[in-house]
């Protein structure tokens, strides 16, 4: 069919981003909402952006969902996230959140 070599070459080469998991140092929940997706950084560039935010009273922090470049997606890698009063460390984590 029409495309198959080009789906072939998607699918060998994989995704470039990919949906993680984010955990954010301070306890910013109530300050964001998110009325679009917010840039995510590492070494003040960016690398994904930040679709969710929300304190979760069980793990009793602030956690997140973002997409990120593949190359940043490990679980650990620690990133910058624009928060509207700034720049806020968060860590990535593995989904689900347990």
């Amino acid at each position: 069919y029409i495309g198959k070599a080009a789906l072939s070459r998607i699918a060998a080469a994989g995704p470039e981003r990919l949906l993680v998991g984010v955990t954010l140092a301070d306890d910013i929940a109530d300050l964001w909402p998110l009325p679009s997706r917010t840039a995510v950084l590492h070494g003040g560039c960016g690398v994904g952006t930040l679709s969710a935010v929300v304190y979760s009273h069980r793990l009793r922090r602030t956690i997140g969902l973002a997409q990120v470049d593949t190359a940043f997606a490990a679980r650990g890698t620690v990133v910058d996230v624009a928060a509207p009063t700034g720049l806020h460390r968060a860590t990535v984590s593995d989904l689900p959140f347990v």
